[in-house]
């Protein structure tokens, strides 16, 4: 049987270039292109995998489980930096009401409801549940691209001679 190597550690790396690449505003509009940033993480997991692979010849199996394992892990962290964010723009928000007291109280409701959700521990799980089926189906995704991007050719295909008379 072949020696594999582990497939947790790249695909942990893949999934905190998700994290990364989901949590943080501006940055996260590139999931807007199909989960682009998600495909990515699974992509460079499988990547990462492949040059510890050696000679070993790569499956599909791999990609799979590879981007299933980058995709939950960058849904995890995703959520923890997005809270995070959420913390402070909710600080953010107490300064801006205590320093400007003359906002309307249309805005004054707004900001107030923002700052509410923000750290609802009922809404950050349902994130991460939603997180968890997008990223790992997108996560997948990427690793079956990857696969099919880096796995050796093994048909050494040559075309026929044409004999001319």
């Amino acid at each position: 049987m072949e020696e594999r190597p582990d497939k947790l550690r790249p695909a942990l790396i893949g999934g905190v270039f998700i994290g990364v690449i989901s949590a943080i505003p501006v940055i996260n509009i590139i999931n807007c292109f199909c989960c682009a940033g998600v495909i990515a993480g699974g992509i460079l997991a499988v990547h990462l995998y492949k040059k510890n692979l050696g000679p070993v010849e790569m499956q599909y199996s791999d990609g799979v489980i590879i981007g299933l394992m980058a995709g939950a892990s960058g849904a995890l962290i995703s959520t923890i930096i997005e809270s995070a964010i959420g913390q402070s723009a909710g600080e953010v928000v107490n300064k801006l009401l205590d320093a400007y007291p003359e906002i309307p109280p249309e805005v004054e409701d707004i900001l107030l409801q923002i700052q509410s959700t923000q750290g609802d521990l009922f809404f950050i799980i349902i994130g991460l549940i939603f997180a968890l089926i997008i990223y790992s189906i997108f996560g997948v995704l990427g690793g079956v691209i990857a696969v099919s991007i880096f796995k050796k050719n093994k048909t050494n295909y040559t075309p026929p001679r044409i004999e001319q008379r």
